[in-house]
C-alpha cells in the first residue's frame, strides 16, 4: 500500500524546484496530482512526466493572485476527481525584487504586490478548497513559510512579512478546522538549491558554487545545502496518514536551523570541529 493511494492533491508552484519534487513524490505514492503554476508550460512538463510513469496528473496555468482563477481551477478539479484531499501552498517568491527588500527600498505598490503573491495567493486556495474538505470531513493543508520570516539573515521585508503572516494563518486555521478533521501545517525551508536563487544577486567575485559554499559555512549546521527532494519528503509526511495527529505545527527543513543556530556561528568561527 502506497502512502497516498487514492488521494488527490493540488500543488501550487509545481512547475519547478520544491513544487515539482513534491508533485513527483506524491505521484510515486499513488496520488493523483493537480500541478498548478503561473508557468503553465512548466507545469505541463511535470504532469506529463507523471503520466508517462503511469500516474494521474493534470496541469493548469494559474495566477494565484486572481481569486476567480483559483476558484475556477478548484471547481474544475472537483468535477474531474471528485475531491481534493491535499493542498500544498508552495508557490511564492520575490520575482522582480532581485532578492532584496530592506525598508526604504521599495514602494507601497511593490509591498502590496509581494504580499498578494505570498499571502493572498495561498489564502485564495485555502478559501476555495476548505468547503470541499469540510464536506468530506478530511483534509491536509500544507503551507510554506521561509526561515527568514523569524530568523532572517538578509532583509527581504515584504517577503518575510508575508511568510510570517502565513505561519499565523496556519496556526489559526489549524485551530478553526480541527473539528472538521482537517490538518493544517507549515513547512519552513532553509537553504535549498532551487530556482529561487536565480533571483538572488551573487557577488561578482564568486561562482554560484562558491556562493553556496559560503552560505553553508555561515548558516547551515549540517554543512550542506538542502535539495528539493528533502522538502518533498517532509511534505509527504504531512500529506499522509503518518501525520494524522499533527496539526498547527512548523516543520523546519533547514539543516539544523534555527534551533542550532549557535552551532552555525561556531562553525563560521572554526571553533567547532
Amino acid at each position: 500500500m502506497k502512502y497516498l493511494e487514492n488521494k488527490v492533491a493540488m500543488v501550487t508552484g509545481g512547475a519547478k524546484g520544491m513544487g515539482a519534487a513534491i508533485c513527483l513524490k506524491f505521484a510515486e505514492e499513488g496520488c493523483a496530482v493537480v500541478v498548478n503554476d503561473l508557468d503553465g508550460a512548466g507545469a505541463g512538463v511535470v504532469a506529463d512526466e507523471i503520466v508517462s510513469k503511469g500516474g494521474a496528473a493534470v496541469s493548469n496555468r494559474v495566477d494565484q493572485t486572481d481569486k476567480s482563477a483559483v476558484d475556477a481551477v478548484t471547481e474544475e478539479t472537483i468535477k474531474r476527481f471528485g475531491k481534493i484531499d491535499i493542498l500544498v501552498n508552495n508557490a511564492g517568491g520575490v520575482a522582480g525584487m532581485n532578492g532584496v527588500g530592506p525598508s526604504g527600498t521599495f514602494t507601497m505598490d511593490e509591498w502590496q504586490r509581494i504580499l498578494n503573491i505570498n499571502l493572498n495567493g495561498p489564502l485564495h486556495y485555502m478559501l476555495a478548497v476548505i468547503p470541499h474538505m469540510k464536506k468530506a470531513n478530511y483534509g491536509k493543508i500544507i503551507n510554506f513559510s521561509s526561515i527568514g520570516a523569524f530568523t532572517p539573515t538578509v532583509s527581504v521585508l515584504p517577503y518575510h512579512a508575508a511568510k510570517g503572516a502565513i505561519e499565523s494563518l496556519t496556526m489559526n486555521l489549524a485551530f478553526e478546522l480541527s473539528r472538521d478533521n482537517i490538518n493544517v501545517n507549515v513547512i519552513v525551508p532553509g537553504n535549498i538549491r532551487t530556482p529561487f536563487w536565480d533571483n538572488v544577486v551573487i557577488p561578482t567575485d564568486m561562482t554560484r558554487d562558491e556562493f553556496f559554499d559560503e552560505i553553508v559555512k555561515r548558516q547551515v549546521p549540517l554543512r550542506k545545502m538542502g535539495a528539493s527532494e528533502d522538502v518533498a519528503g517532509a511534505a509527504l509526511y504531512l500529506a499522509s496518514g503518518m501525520s494524522d495527529f499533527v496539526s498547527g505545527q512548523r516543520l523546519y527543513v533547514a539543516g539544523g536551523c534555527p534551533n542550532v543556530l549557535t552551532s552555525a556561528v561556531l562553525i563560521k568561527e572554526d571553533r567547532l570541529s
